[in-house]
This record gives structure tokens, sequence and C-alpha cells, in this order.
């Protein structure tokens, strides 16, 4: 195998958080060297998919970046305010159903490829005027 990544980072399409994740795979020893996946709702679409497309898409996708570039981990972020899920009262109910959603599309990636490493984050966004800061949380 000629290409080697890493890792393989499952993240939202949302533009307001594209700069802090790849700055979080420095964090997470990957810079520069993982396949990347953007799709709104991200753990949703595993663990609760509008449809078995998107689901297939995921696993699909996962299974070509281990056979094309021998990945070793899956790293899957959701974050607080995505339009891909539905919207929430208040924050608490929120941050539940992001975790519980990415546990459950943690199990089963970890179902469909054992050898695979996998990591959970939430983002957190704090908006003070024009500044925005994102903080990454990890979910076990």
């Amino acid at each position: 195998m000629s290409h080697r990544a890493k890792a393989l980072i499952v993240s939202c399409m949302d533009f307001r958080f594209q700069d802090a994740v790849n700055d979080f795979s420095e964090d997470l020893r990957v810079e520069g060297s993982y396949d990347l996946i953007t799709i709104p709702g991200v753990a949703k679409n595993l663990s609760r998919p509008d449809s078995d497309e998107l689901k297939n898409y995921l696993l699909n996708t996962i299974e070509k970046s281990y056979q094309l570039h021998d990945i070793a981990k899956v790293i899957i972020i959701n974050h607080q305010d995505c339009g891909g899920y539905e919207k929430y009262d208040d924050e608490q109910s929120e941050r539940v159903q992001h975790f519980t959603d990415l546990k459950k599309a943690g199990k089963i990636i970890e179902g469909n490829f054992p050898e695979l490493k996998v990591k959970l984050y939430f983002a957190n966004i704090k908006e003070k005027g024009n500044k925005r800061e994102i903080d990454f949380e990890e979910v076990k």
C-alpha cells in the first residue's frame, strides 16, 4: 500500500467547524495524515439514519478508507447546533441525543470493523461577538 493514513475523520460539513477540526487533528496526532468525510448529522446517519443509503454510504466509505489507506482508527465528531439534527428546547437535551448517537454509531463501526479503533467527540461552540471558540470533548 503506497498511501497510508493514520485515521479517518467523519465530521459535519458545517463551515463553522472546518478550521477547528483541522486544528484538532494536531491534538489527535493525525494532522496531515487523515481521510475526511463531511456529512450533515454525522453520527445520526449511523445511529438513526434518515435513509439506508446514508448509513451504507458511511460504512462503505469507512471500508474504502481502510482498504485504500490502511487507517487504524475512525474519529467521529458531532457538534452543537447541528442543522442535521432536530431543534432542541435546551442544551442538555441536545447533548444527551448527540452523546447517545455517538455511542451507538461507535458500536456500529466497531461491529463492522473490529480491527479499527473508534474515538468519539462532541464539539461545543461558544460565540462571543465576532469570535467563535470551539472546544472538543471526548465521549466515552
